[in-house]
């Protein structure tokens, strides 16, 4: 790994991104960047946010199946990282305000193992989500990063802190 920052990108970075901000039809550079910025060793995802997103059937699955590099998705098997994502698991568990509903739809996704992968690791978590610390309904992934002092920055500040463009032919 360089000595630069390593960004993970979590499954609403590319969900979003592809339906709103950078479609594949007119910002097909943002795609471009973030594969530059996995061969230079600064941006990648893990391996739950890979499988969340090949349920799908649609352009962003055929990217990630026929464009991604192998090991863009890094596996979350490491001890430190399954450590951590105990330890993310119980935290959550142990919060009273958010409903069983929100702490079991939160534990089957990817969002505990990025904030314990990003911990882990040392990686800031690259996300559109924000923080909503009063909500009970739904666990949001700032607010468990927050508590495990892991960074979330959305996609547009992550490409300006790697100093990439995205320009016309």
């Amino acid at each position: 790994m360089s000595e630069k920052s390593r960004f993970i990108l979590d499954s609403d970075s590319l969900i979003r991104s592809k339906r709103e901000h950078y479609t594949f039809d007119i910002c097909p550079g943002f795609w471009a960047a973030l594969i530059k910025g996995f061969s230079d060793k600064c941006i990648g995802s893990i391996t739950p946010v890979r499988k969340e997103i090949l349920k799908g059937k649609d352009a962003l699955a055929v990217w990630i199946r026929d464009d991604v590099p192998q090991g863009f998705f890094d596996a979350v098997d490491s001890p430190d990282v399954q450590d951590s994502y105990a330890e993310v698991i119980q935290w959550v568990q142990a919060q009273p305000r958010f409903s069983t509903a929100a702490k079991q739809k939160f534990a089957a996704g990817a969002d505990p193992w990025l904030v314990a992968f990003a911990r882990a690791n040392k990686r800031e978590l690259v996300t559109y989500e924000v923080r909503a610390p009063e909500s009970k309904a739904f666990v949001k992934l700032p607010d468990v990063a927050r508590q495990f002092k892991v960074n979330c920055l959305p996609p547009y500040v992550m490409l300006r802190q790697l100093k990439m463009r995205l320009s016309l032919d």
